[in-house]
């Protein structure tokens, strides 16, 4: 028989998972409010290496004077700062220094990233965001910030009795940027601004009674921006965009704009290598660069490197941009892209100097000045002053424009910088050509002008009296001299053009005057020249002088007064042949009292009378 066992269970107890879930991260931000430090008066505040924010506003009170409210904000990711005093938790968001006796009479250093820099994206705000309705107690000592490389600075609505400077760490970082924002502000000593990286500054409606320095650093990678609106700065401007000599030369890309207000002393503007922009002037408030009186020395200097470059003065019929002295610009050499310079409704009491380095793409990239109802080196007091329009271009296609402008002591234009060969002499391989227009404008008209030959590149004193003197590389130069809707254009001096080799063309016309019009052009060695100049209803009073030496010559005269042969020379002569490939037209009237003078010649041409 069998016997049944049942089968014994063991029960188990039933095991339970814990799950843990994770809490919100929460990130401390602390800012260590320092009193006294690092000297008895001085205030501090040092953050850590997150994101900080805060503001500090001195009283408005005047019984609570050199006492600041820190008030501690939520930072760009919506994360509260952390006041501490003296290395102590505060229990409040805000703090008044000075009410415990540790009153604010020296200077005041703000880091809010960390003693080492760098830490986070920082806001700080010193003053306030909109006019209190009582002007705030000013500041007696000097202002220091210290910046990550994408921080916020505003400083605004206070007087600040000493200077600010503010410190960008260094950074090749191309999406960090600091940005800069000083408005309705009095600033009693110099202002600083060491760029570390990427900077935008603005300054608005402020008084700065010292010197402005904006300083680039030793790194390759950098947008520097600079904004002046309505400002009156009473010492010395200078922008020093990214010099990097460490690495063999500027870099970066830069913009300086200028508009409105009075910048009583210099302006010097120095650019890297990239895209460079410079703009001054307003067109709704009057700018005025330098003090009274006007002087004829040069007060603003801007310097380009080797990347593209865009140089404006420009003002408003109403208000124009006044220059108290002279304007010198230089533009490095660019392998590819263009230099731009342009002055509208501009008065210069001083000379006006533009080095263009040159371009090496002809004609898309070129070398382009344009002055537009300007008046350029007016001061005519002493005739010492001597301040004519020099331009000098390098390599490249070059433009030039002046159009219903004054130019009392005359332009000088070379167009062969960097063309000449070993011997001094032109290349032949220069043949980049430009393209010169003078449109109901006035050359050498002043009192003391023309007188151009103060001009370093040529010295000769026998270019004493000449208005206006182009000279050309072996391109194809194009000159016309004409009138605008409201004037001719009056050159009251020689105008003298050496156009060398190339397809050159001179046309003078519209009732345009000059005392003597010296046309010379050649064919360069192994280049054809076809050589063109027309005189139509215009005025050349006291010499002619055309010197064709193209491969074909074309003149035509037309209705136009020349000199008086009896007194002044009129030369047309070519040594080009066949003479079939050289014609002269001209009207009976005219060429009929050529001929009853004495200093007359015309001679390798085939004359057409019309």
């Amino acid at each position: 028989m069998f016997a049944l066992r049942r089968k014994r269970t063991h029960c188990m107890p039933q095991r339970t998972l814990l799950r843990f879930e994770a809490l919100e991260r929460r990130e401390m931000l602390t800012v260590n409010i320092l009193t006294n430090t690092p000297s008895p008066g001085d205030l501090s505040l040092v953050g850590d290496t997150t994101g900080n924010a805060i503001t500090i506003q001195p009283a408005t009170n005047p019984g609570a004077a050199n006492t600041y409210t820190i008030t501690a904000n939520t930072n760009a990711s919506g994360v509260m700062t952390q006041l501490q005093l003296n290395g102590v938790a505060l229990n409040s968001s805000s703090y008044v220094v000075g009410r415990s006796g540790d009153l604010v009479t020296g200077n005041i250093s703000v880091n809010l990233g960390s003693p080492s820099g760098g830490g986070g994206q920082n806001t700080l705000v010193f003053g306030f965001t909109s006019p209190p309705s009582q002007h705030p107690n000013p500041v007696q000592g000097n202002l220091t910030i210290f910046d990550n490389a994408n921080d916020t600075n505003t400083i605004a609505n206070v007087h600040l009795m000493q200077g600010v400077t503010i410190n960008n760490v260094p950074t090749t970082n191309v999406t960090n940027t600091v940005t800069n924002t000083v408005s309705n502000v009095q600033i009693g000593l110099g202002v600083v601004i060491n760029n570390g990286g990427n900077t935008n500054t603005t300054i608005s409606n402020s008084t700065l009674f010292s010197n402005l320095t904006v300083n680039g650093p030793a790194w390759p990678v950098i947008a520097a921006n600079l904004s002046l609106t309505n400002c009156t700065i009473v010492g010395a401007v200078a922008v020093n965009n990214n010099l990097d000599p460490s690495a063999g030369g500027p870099f970066g890309n830069s913009s300086t704009t200028i508009a409105g207000g009075w910048l009583e002393s210099t302006l010097t503007i120095a650019n890297g290598s990239g895209i460079n922009s410079t703009n001054i002037g307003s067109s709704s408030a009057p700018t005025q660069i330098g003090g009274n009186p006007a002087t004829t020395a040069q007060i603003v200097t801007i310097t380009n490197g080797s990347g593209a470059s865009w140089t404006q003065f420009s003002g408003a019929s109403a208000s124009p941009l006044t220059v108290m002295g002279g304007v010198g610009i230089t533009n490095g050499a660019s392998p590819a892209y263009t230099n731009t310079v342009i002055f509208t409704y501009t008065n210069t009491a001083g000379r006006v100097t533009v080095n263009n380095g040159g371009t090496l793409l002809s004609p898309s990239q070129l070398n382009s000045v344009n002055i537009q109802n300007s008046t350029l080196g007016y001061l005519q007091q002493s005739a010492l002053a001597n301040n004519p329009l020099i331009i000098n271009n390098g390599t490249g296609y070059d433009v030039l424009s002046i159009t219903n402008s004054t130019v009392p002591w005359g332009a000088a234009v070379d167009n062969t910088v960097n063309d000449l060969d070993s011997t001094g002499s032109l290349s032949p391989a220069a043949v980049w050509g430009s393209n010169t227009s003078i449109i109901g404008s006035k050359l050498g008209t002043g009192q003391y002008g023309p007188n151009i030959n103060s001009d370093p590149l040529h010295p000769d004193s026998t270019k004493a009296g000449v208005a206006f003197r182009l000279d050309g590389d072996n391109g194809d130069d194009v000159v016309t001299i004409g009138a605008a809707a409201t004037a001719a254009s009056t050159i009251q001096g020689a105008t003298v053009l050496n156009l060398n080799g190339g397809n050159n063309s001179v046309t003078f016309k519209d009732g345009s005057t000059t005392c003597i019009l010296n046309v010379t052009t050649g064919a360069a060695p192994g280049l054809s020249g076809n050589d063109t100049v027309s005189i139509t209803n215009a005025a050349v009073t006291n010499g002619l002088n055309l010197a064709l030496e193209g491969v074909t010559n074309k003149v035509t005269i037309s209705g136009s007064t020349l000199p008086d042969t009896n007194l002044y020379p009129v030369h047309i002569v070519t040594h080009n042949v066949p003479i079939s490939s050289n014609t002269l037209t001209i009207d009976t009237s005219t060429y009929g009292k050529l001929l009853l003078g004495v200093l007359e010649e015309i001679s390798g041409f085939l004359i057409t009378l019309t």
